[in-house]
């Protein structure tokens, strides 16, 4: 159960970026990830240290320069969001939902980054975050054609 909150407490900056960047407030990556490295820090510095823990066990200090790859990995710049967001009327393109109804606009990439896909206003479709991370990297398909 440790090992679940251990790897919980380290993903969350991540987690919490990514949530804040698709609603368009500011990240905290680095405000988080100063908490939890002074935490992890303390945690393997106290003498409270659980006897499960190994004694060897060092710090897992995570480089800050993980908050600007983290924030390149999933940032669509301004302007490009907008204009994915506005040719698609502001609604997912699966479901038709909006924010309105209470869900999270994604831009989506048709092709995954991580099967080659650029970041070209042709490649993004808007999706809502239930239909986006339903989607996840297992497709190409473009949803806003209709397929005969």
């Amino acid at each position: 159960m440790e090992s679940i909150i251990r790897s919980f407490v380290i993903f969350f900056p991540i987690y919490d970026s990514v949530i804040r960047l698709s609603l368009g407030i500011d990240d905290r990556f680095d405000q988080l990830l100063g908490i939890l490295n002074r935490f992890l820090t303390d945690y393997y510095e106290s003498e409270e240290t659980p006897d499960a823990a190994p004694e060897t066990a060092e710090p897992e200090i995570i480089d800050t320069n993980a908050a600007a790859v983290a924030v390149d990995a999933v940032k669509v710049r301004v302007g490009l969001r907008w204009q994915v967001f506005d040719r698609d009327n502001f609604r997912c393109v699966v479901c038709g939902r909006t924010a309105h109804d209470g869900i999270i606009l994604h831009v989506d990439h048709i092709t995954p980054r991580s099967l080659g896909g650029p970041d070209e206003l042709d490649n993004f479709q808007t999706l809502c975050h239930l239909c986006n991370l339903g989607k996840s990297n297992k497709s190409d398909r473009n949803l806003r054609k209709k397929e005969d």
